[in-house]
């Protein structure tokens, strides 16, 4: 060593950006605190370690030459060796120079944009700045994968710096601090609670959390909330907000100290502000998407569909882009990140679904245009993260029994001919062929067989699987009849099978509505309403009011009536009730005069009478001599339209001070058509576009 290099300086240390930035993938000023983390609020931590050195491919600019020049010699079809073939081949034509001229016609060898495996090119996903999942290359040439990566790194930070301050589209408003959303939490005993709520009440139903890795999480972090990463606080606002949402006004007193409005909104307002913190718009993290999902959810009960529907929308974007929808995606992912993944996205497809088709939207999720695979009927304990092999799929009954046949169902459903001919004829062609071309009866014969023999009905998860699977089974038979063009035509016998999976819904939907056993999925029960069948049923009692299976019919409507229009909820006073009535009215109305004109003697059924006592308690003095007071009341509350998503709240059935904007009654079940013909050609309600949901026209019209 010389003296000269002995005496020089030691060379200042490279500063690095801080970790914040390094995560949010933007420029850093690498100053301490920088100025980014000043302006949205956020704690600085400096990065003690160097990034790895990205690895250097001197003979880059000669292959970036050489690919031209094959290039050039394949856009004018002259033979040649070309130095890689196959996919290196592919890699080169689709990952072109921007000087090269793209208005060629494309010869016929590299014609098509479908890869060996049946995916896209990899020419957008190598500038996007989408997922970072790594792509499973078997090429020879290690330093090209890393090129790839290296490459969709630096595009996906120049988007991050081009589109720092885009705070405009974080729906809840900016980033908040930890300190903001601390003080929203409730007290360690409440979140034991409430966590205990949503593992009774949501997590059997809905099986997008892991309760097992998910638990030791939230009780280390409810011991210092003032430290929690926004993507954990977040989830577990979400937790806090749907499980408020299945409970009574009494049980949220109880458990809250508060009125459970009250602490709805407050539960999600700190979710707003946590999803904000973690760029929810942005994130490939699947606990930041299950929080955003699950406090959608609590928003459902009193949100008005036509706002909340566009917000889902989002969700299902977030997800389609992370890939949890295709099985290639998938394939990437740990055994239990893909597992979770495919809970996860079935459970959006059924709620985008049903808020969808509440707001007249004609996006149908429920199609084959996806292939993510029916989640397994496994255990959540026999699921654990980093495990090797997925677990072996069995027939027994499971914690996870009424999130598989659900699925099992839609998959059956969305590849159904006769549900695309109501919602997408053209994609007919590419559904998944269907044994037995489809028939209702197949599919009733296999998820019997190979699911619900086997569940045990004192368990409530088991409960709910076995008579809301045998419910949709018979919702699938009367579309299968709706559908038929010759429904006009049918003849007694065929009416009477119609007639009778129409009561065997109400059937199923009374065993669950008035089982203690399943109190806690009240909230999830209240998105069912059997509507077809009420329809189907009273559409025969007026074509047939005194047929072999009428006194059935009405039985079967008076103990569900029963069941689900309790006072407590507040039925009575609810608009959409009178509009019910009016169609049960309508059937007893013909009833009386068949009994009339052939001389038969007919009893008062107790769902009439009970309807008759209820207009007569809620009928209004000048109301008794005009309706037009009530009809306009009626059509004021059809036509609220609750925009603001911020500052929702309320119960999860109807009548509980909620600002109702829409059709409650509407929802008719878990995986559903959207439109079609009621009641067959010539019916009396005609042809209505999504069956199912009745606007202020359909209400005003049916009270005339």
């Amino acid at each position: 060593m010389t003296p000269s290099s002995a005496s020089a300086p030691a060379p200042a240390p490279r500063i690095l950006s801080c970790l914040v930035c390094q995560q949010r993938k933007i420029k850093c000023d690498r100053s301490f605190p920088c100025g980014s983390c000043i302006k949205h609020n956020v704690s600085c931590v400096p990065a003690t370690q160097s990034r790895p050195r990205k690895r250097r491919f001197p003979e880059r600019e000669l292959l970036d030459r050489l690919r031209t020049y094959e290039d050039l010699l394949r856009r004018n079809n002259v033979d040649f060796q070309p130095l890689h073939g196959g996919r290196e081949e592919k890699r080169a034509l689709a990952i072109e120079k921007p000087h090269v001229e793209q208005t060629h016609t494309p010869s016929p060898t590299v014609s098509t944009n479908i890869g060996s495996e049946g995916e896209p090119k990899r020419t957008w996903y190598a500038t996007s700045p989408g997922s970072e999942v790594q792509l499973d290359d078997t090429d020879d040439e290690g330093s090209d994968l890393l090129d790839d990566s290296v490459r969709r790194r630096t595009v996906r930070d120049a988007w991050g710096s081009l589109f720092e301050n885009d705070e405009h589209l974080q729906l809840f408003g900016s980033s908040a601090g930890p300190e903001e959303t601390s003080t929203l939490h409730p007290p360690l005993a409440q979140i034991l609670r409430l966590w205990q709520v949503y593992l009774d009440n949501v997590n059997p139903l809905l099986k997008v959390t892991h309760a097992p890795s998910l638990q030791p999480r939230i009780i280390e972090a409810a011991a210092d909330l003032s430290s929690l990463e926004p993507r954990l606080e977040a989830l577990m606002f979400s937790i806090y907000s749907v499980a408020t949402g299945t409970l009574s006004d009494d049980e949220g007193r109880a458990i809250l100290g508060m009125p459970r409005k009250e602490a709805l909104r407050r539960f999600q307002r700190g979710c707003q502000r946590a999803l904000a913190s973690c760029r929810f718009l942005q994130t490939d993290d699947r606990d930041c998407l299950t929080a955003f999902f699950l406090y959608l959810c609590s928003l459902r009960p009193v949100t008005d569909p036509r706002s909340l529907s566009p917000v889902i929308g989002m969700a299902v974007r977030i997800a389609r882009r992370m890939g949890i929808h295709k099985e290639s995606t998938l394939a990437r992912c740990d055994v239990f990140e893909a597992e979770m993944r495919r809970r996860l996205w079935w459970a959006l497809v059924f709620f985008d679904t049903r808020v969808g088709q509440l707001s007249y939207s004609d996006t149908a999720m429920l199609s084959p245009l996806w292939d993510c695979r029916v989640p397994l009927n496994v255990g959540d304990a026999e699921l654990r993260p980093g495990m090797a092999a997925p677990p072996v799929s069995h027939g027994r009954g499971t914690d996870a029994a009424f999130a598989v046949t659900r699925a099992e169902l839609g998959d059956w459903i969305r590849n159904s001919p006769t549900h695309l001919a109501f919602t997408e004829p053209a994609l007919r062609s590419v559904a998944r062929r269907l044994p037995a071309d489809g028939d209702p009866a197949a599919l009733e014969a296999r998820i019997e067989h190979d699911y619900l023999r086997h569940l045990d009905q004192g368990d409530p998860t088991h409960f709910m699987a076995i008579w809301s699977s045998r419910a949709q089974m018979a919702k699938c038979h009367i579309i299968q009849h709706w559908a038929d063009p010759k429904t006009a035509a049918r003849s007694d016998a065929e009416r009477d099978v119609s007639l009778g999976h129409a009561c065997r819904v109400l059937e199923c939907d009374t065993k669950m509505l008035a089982s203690p056993l399943v109190k806690g999925f009240t909230w999830f029960m209240w998105l069912h309403f059997p509507f077809p069948a009420y329809l189907d049923i009273i559409e025969d009692l007026k074509r047939r009011p005194l047929s072999s299976g009428a006194t059935r019919a009405w039985e079967v409507m008076d103990m569900n009536h029963e069941a689900r229009f309790q006072p407590s909820t507040g039925a009575p006073d609810h608009p959409m009730t009178e509009m019910f009535g009016k169609l049960v009215l309508g059937a007893w109305e013909t009833l009386q005069r068949a009994g009339r004109e052939t001389g038969t003697s007919v009893q008062v059924p107790d769902v009439v009478a009970r309807i008759q006592r209820w207009r007569a308690a809620t009928a209004k003095p000048d109301e008794m001599e005009t309706d037009g007071g009530r009809e306009e009341a009626s059509a004021s509350v059809q036509e609220t339209l609750p925009l603001d998503l911020s500052g929702v709240s309320g119960g999860v059935a109807f009548g509980e001070g909620m600002s109702m904007g829409y059709d409650e009654f509407s929802w008719i079940g878990g995986p559903q058509f959207a439109t079609g013909h009621m009641m067959g050609a010539g019916g009396e309600y005609g042809q209505l576009d999504h069956w199912g949901m009745w606007g202020a026209d359909q209400a005003r019209e049916m009270r005339r």
